[in-house]
């Protein structure tokens, strides 16, 4: 009696284990997937930007002299057509004196000329004179009118020459000269950085580098808590950086605002939309250097996809090439079924 009792109770344990096996082999039903879905999405490249000038401009003198009336100094803000110095001393009082003498004789030849050119206008009214004196007559009040503004002019250009100013609207970045000290033409007296003039560079690096283009918009956020500024690339420089990145030119996109030279803070570019597979992230698996999904087929089985990832937002990664919208992709425990079998693979080394 205790062997059938016995029996009876293996028989039991063997077909509850049978049916334990049959229903840890098709865990099918069980697992959780997802739905891989088409989504479009906005790129975004970051990077570390600072506000620099992209030239500077020299503030030279016209003429040799001796610089007086300098006040402006490294920091000032100038408007274009606003006097910075004034070029005096012997040389230039001289020239001026001589141009200025130039333009007195040659306006007393100019009155002499229109005078001689009214008598022979009234001399051959009379009869009394010849059309070709009066021809004459014209053309030499013709050049010594000439001679006359051409004299003015030279008289004009050296007052320019003796005023020296700001040519644009800019900040003073230096001095080269002081008040009392003589200068040649062509000497630096100021340095000058035109409001314009200032740009925003960035480095971007790998494949963000190459989807970078000019005409990108984005915006500029500087790190001193300032408000953002809306930007345009201008730029992409050819030429790779020492430490491997793409050095990108940016400018402000709205007019009526500028840039703080020296700022420094971040730039976000938007790229162009794409259409891509979202998936949730937790749905990835890292083998042997490349990223795959489990996909669930019709005939609940599990198909094994490499893809190419693409950029993260938040829960989801989204998926450039390797996956169709409307996949059925495992979420829970992916990795550990996607390498299920392994041990029996196994092969221990020699």
């Amino acid at each position: 009696m205790r062997i059938n009792h016995l029996v009876l109770y293996i028989a039991m344990i063997v077909c509850f284990s049978m049916a334990h096996i049959a229903r840890a082999d098709d865990t099918s039903d069980l697992i959780q997937t997802a739905l891989a879905r088409e989504q479009t999405l906005t790129p975004h490249f970051t990077a570390y930007a600072r506000v620099s000038p992209i030239s500077i401009l020299r503030v030279r003198a016209g003429a040799a002299g001796t610089v007086t009336v300098l006040e402006a100094v490294p920091g000032d803000r100038v408007h274009a057509g606003e006097p910075l110095a004034t070029l005096g001393g012997a040389v230039m009082q001289a020239e001026m004196a001589q141009a200025a003498a130039a333009v007195k004789t040659a306006d007393a030849r100019a009155n002499t000329a229109k005078q001689l050119l009214a008598i022979a206008q009234k001399t051959l009214s009379d009869r009394l004179g010849t059309r070709q004196t009066l021809a004459r007559a014209k053309s030499d009040l013709a050049a010594a009118e000439a001679a006359r503004t051409a004299a003015e002019e030279n008289l004009q250009k050296l007052k320019d020459m003796s005023e020296i100013k700001a040519p644009v609207n800019g900040v003073i970045l230096a001095r080269g000269m002081a008040n009392g000290e003589r200068v040649s033409a062509g000497e630096t007296i100021l340095t000058l950085r035109p409001d314009d003039s200032l740009w925003l560079t960035a480095e971007f690096y790998g494949t963000d580098a190459e989807m970078i283009h000019a005409g990108m918009q984005g915006v500029f956020t500087p790190a001193d808590g300032g408000k953002s500024q809306p930007i345009v690339v201008r730029n992409v420089f050819a030429a790779i950086s020492p430490d491997g990145g793409t050095t990108t030119g940016m400018m402000l996109a709205a007019k009526n605002t500028e840039f703080q030279d020296g700022a420094y803070g971040s730039v976000t570019l938007d790229g162009t939309k794409q259409k891509m597979i979202a998936v949730p992230t937790r749905a990835l698996i890292l083998d042997r250097g490349q990223w795959w999904v489990l996909v669930k087929t019709d005939d609940k089985g599990l198909q094994k996809r490499k893809v190419t990832i693409g950029p993260a937002r938040g829960w989801r990664t989204f998926i450039k090439n390797g996956l169709d919208a409307g996949a059925s992709i495992v979420t829970d425990n992916a990795y550990a079924l996607f390498h299920r079998g392994i041990a029996s693979r196994y092969q221990p080394p020699d």
